[in-house]
């Protein structure tokens, strides 16, 4: 199955989490505050955006093999950028590691949704404790015109996993903070959820005391 097949055979759902048809204030480069939301399935969540000028949506679907996407995109004039959260399940024959994934289903997937792209970085990276292959694409689309995307796939038995993060190149890099607080909070329940450790306490020594000169 394709990276984008099950989206077509989904239910959509509108998340009232964000306001749309603002006016353009302008790509915010920090202090987007990020709030966590679950699809109704319980498999994804995500850290949506909360300032106005979103609109979240999610994809879901049962048969013939259980899917969950969610999307935060800009509804501003003049803004193309979005986010997407997903994950979906596979026959067992079509099982691949993500480096399969990156290397031979993902640009074939490229090849398709746009004129032209190139694959200008690829790095390994890790999610809830699983390594995946981070790729970073720079395309041309045949109305969007000259994109920029970062795509991060992992790979459990029959389920993938994508986090990325897509919109027009010149704007890509000012919204590097939102980019970074996606990626950092989406979990996918399918995978643990490592709690975090906070090192032991460390109990100061004593205190010195230097006794005074004789007199």
């Amino acid at each position: 199955m394709a990276q984008g097949d099950f989206i077509a055979m989904s239910k959509k759902r509108a998340l009232g989490i964000a306001v749309a048809g603002v006016v353009s204030a302008g790509p915010v480069q920090a202090g987007v505050p990020l709030t966590a939301v679950t699809s109704h399935d319980g498999l994804v969540t995500i850290a949506a955006p909360q300032t106005p000028g979103w609109e979240c949506v999610e994809h879901t679907s049962a048969t013939p093999y259980p899917s969950s996407l969610m999307r935060c995109r800009r509804k501003v004039a003049g803004e193309f950028f979005l986010l997407t959260a997903k994950q979906y399940q596979v026959p067992p024959e079509e099982q691949k590691s993500a480096e399969q994934l990156a290397s031979q289903v993902f640009p074939q997937d490229y090849k398709t949704f746009y004129a032209a792209y190139q694959i200008t970085g690829t790095a390994p990276v890790t999610h809830q404790g699983l390594v995946g292959v981070e790729l970073q694409v720079d395309a041309v689309h045949a109305v969007k015109g000259e994109l920029r995307k970062v795509e991060q796939v992992f790979a459990q038995g029959r389920n993938v996993f994508v986090l990325s993060a897509e919109g027009a190149r010149v704007q890509f890099g000012s919204w590097k903070v939102v980019i970074d607080g996606w990626m950092a909070g989406a979990r996918f329940k399918a995978l643990p959820n490592p709690t975090p450790t906070t090192p032991p306490p460390t109990t100061p020594p004593p205190p010195t005391t230097t006794p005074p000169p004789p007199k």
